[in-house]
């Protein structure tokens, strides 16, 4: 989009809009009348339902069929660090020693808040010391720490292996030639800023302002995840970008 889209529309006249909010209710008053005549037209056929329920069921079915030695191979190896961080953070460790049997308790409370207290401190100081084991301790005092703990055992395997992921896919997408088409890895090689706005930006919508003006350079606003912001780019396509004073080609 460019500034062309930010220009004021014409004015309709008040006798056209009326003629056509009157043909408007016609058509309606016609599409009402014609349904008691068309077969159909009351109630929506059965036979002309898109069956995308039974679809996507076949479709996960067939997964579940053919990939479950995906899924449960995934599973098995999630879950023996999973068992590990909830035994010792939630739910203690039963060791089993011949045809004795003994339960390793969990780590204390006590010893969780004194940990989040030496890790700010190594972190930011007293403050964040104060900040951490007070969190921690605030969780013990209002009776949430069986399920806080949960949660803390989930995020103690998870973070790191989405972070093993984006690791895995970050290399990927260094060296893929499909994503090397966006902003080329020769330095010297132009590219439209523009494309790459349109991958951060939402549903890659992008109001692009002075089109026509300082074409080495790229205005406009967008939305990232909700939010508006403002986007000023330097275009490596014109004078590889480089600011210059009265360009106007």
């Amino acid at each position: 989009m460019s500034d062309i889209a930010l220009r004021s529309l014409p004015t309709v006249p008040a006798s056209r809009r009326l003629i056509g909010a009157m043909i408007a209710a016609l058509a309606i008053l016609c599409a009402f009348l014609l349904s008691a005549l068309v077969p159909g037209g009351l109630s929506y056929p059965d036979w002309a339902i898109i069956p995308i329920a039974e679809w996507t069921g076949a479709l996960f079915l067939w997964i579940k069929n053919n990939f479950t030695w995906l899924t449960r191979g995934l599973t098995a190896v999630i879950d023996v660090p999973l068992r590990i961080s909830m035994a010792l953070l939630a739910k203690g460790y039963k060791l089993a020693v011949g045809d004795a049997s003994y339960v390793l308790p969990r780590l204390s409370w006590l010893g969780i808040c004194a940990t989040a207290a030496l890790i700010g401190h190594a972190l930011g100081g007293m403050r964040l010391a104060a900040l951490g084991g007070f969190a921690f301790l605030y969780i013990a005092v209002f009776r949430q720490w069986d399920s806080a703990m949960l949660t803390l055992a989930l995020i103690a395997v998870c973070v790191p292996l989405c972070a093993a992921t984006g690791l895995v896919l970050g290399i990927w997408g260094y060296y893929a030639p499909r994503l090397n088409k966006v902003v080329p890895r020769e330095a010297k090689t132009g590219y439209d800023v523009r494309d790459v706005i349109s991958l951060i930006v939402d549903h890659a919508d992008f109001l692009e302002v002075h089109a026509e003006f300082a074409r080495n350079l790229v205005v406009g606003f967008g939305r990232i995840r909700g939010a508006t912001v403002g986007i000023v780019a330097n275009q490596p396509k014109v004078l590889a970008g480089a600011l210059v004073g009265n360009f106007k080609a």
